[in-house]
């Protein structure tokens, strides 16, 4: 196998579809070379991630390498064009008078995932993945929790299609308007591993070549998404979701509208303070009346931090607090300039969305304050 190709472009290849190995350290990425076209692809057991580099291309071949590595060091040779080549036990990069040899990884040649899908269907690139890094957040992240935690739920609404997320302590959804790449069945809901989407979303900005479309592809045991010339493929989740919706509800007695960079500005001024006690539960306490908020820290021993801002707020007077790392969370990922939270008790989930809209909803319990 021997190629020419764009330094960049080759090390972005390897780094991404290296992702999908995710901790199988003796595993690494193919290289299949063919008619000017080098197709990289990174097989781990629940997803696959494959690009096409465009090369000028000596001899065809395949390859195997270490993907953090081999990327490593073609991101530390000069830019522009690199030689690659191989004789079958060793690959070498060469540019200038800078040159590199590895050993290559054994072919194990990891069964593919079968790929057993319906047509695919055209979105909007920058709609989904902003949809995506609104309820991924809410996923957990500890593996040796019920798979149904890690998940986002796909689901068909009346106006499109619904993603859902939760950990079992707070709940994000985002409901995408005029999307359909859900089976025709009405009663159709598939559960995608949080983290196969938290990837889709950094390669989809890593991507050079975009054409702002993302083609989705589902079927009843995987699903595939294609952006430019990257493919990622992943296993559904097989199991059934939660009921979310008894959490939903169509209004709250009080209701708090506040500026949310003035919000998001203050609770991380008062989260440094909170950090000092993380494992003591410490939390951000809100002090609601008429036109203030005052968020308040205090930790035994420590210190005390106060803020106040400017808000708007209707129902009784209220007092409130949450973990700050998680409010945080639900704030941020608000689109709107003013930010709206929800309020029934102190003993029930609050929920924080858009000003204008419910589009986007995150709901979260509230922790008992002192």
């Amino acid at each position: 196998m021997k190629f020419l190709c764009e330094r960049d472009e080759l090390s972005e290849a390897v780094i991404g579809a290296g992702r999908a190995l995710g901790s199988r350290g003796s595993s690494g990425v193919r290289l299949e070379l063919s008619s000017n076209i080098c197709t990289v692809i990174g097989n781990g057991p629940e997803m696959s991630i494959s690009v096409s580099v465009d090369v000028s291309t000596v001899e065809d071949g395949i390859a195997v390498v270490p993907p953090t590595l081999f990327g490593d060091l073609l991101k530390s040779m000069p830019e522009g064009a690199i030689e690659v080549s191989s004789d079958g036990t060793t690959v070498h990069m060469k540019a200038g008078r800078t040159e590199f040899a590895l050993q290559l990884l054994s072919d194990l040649d990891t069964p593919r995932l079968r790929q057993q899908l319906n047509q695919p269907v055209v979105l909007s690139d920058k709609d989904f993945t902003t949809a995506l890094r609104q309820v991924t957040r809410a996923a957990s992240k500890d593996d040796s929790r019920d798979l149904l935690y890690t998940g986002v739920l796909f689901t068909k609404i009346d106006s499109g299609i619904r993603l859902v997320c939760t950990d079992g302590i707070r709940l994000a959804l985002r409901d995408l308007d005029g999307a359909d790449f859900l089976p025709s069945d009405d009663e159709v809901e598939v559960i995608v591993p949080a983290r196969a989407l938290t990837e889709l979303d950094r390669l989809s900005h890593q991507a050079r070549q975009s054409s702002g479309e993302l083609a989705i592809s589902m079927g009843t045991k995987e699903a595939a998404f294609q952006f430019g010339n990257w493919t990622l493929l992943t296993r559904l989740i097989d199991g059934r979701f939660r009921d979310y919706r008894q959490l939903l509800q169509p209004s709250y007695p009080r209701v708090l509208i506040a500026e949310k960079t003035a919000l998001i500005e203050s609770i991380r001024r008062l989260r440094r303070m909170a950090r000092e006690a993380r494992d003591m539960g410490t939390h951000v306490k809100f002090e609601l009346s008429n036109t203030t908020l005052k968020l308040s820290v205090r930790i035994p021993l420590v210190g005390q931090a106060e803020d106040e801002i400017d808000v708007t707020f209707s129902g009784d007077e209220f007092v409130v607090a949450f973990d700050p790392e998680l409010l945080s969370d639900g704030v941020e990922a608000v689109e709107s300039e003013f930010v709206r939270i929800e309020f029934t008790e102190n003993n029930r989930p609050a929920c924080i969305s858009n000003s204008d809209n419910r589009e986007y909803q995150y709901l979260l319990m509230p922790v008992k304050f002192r």
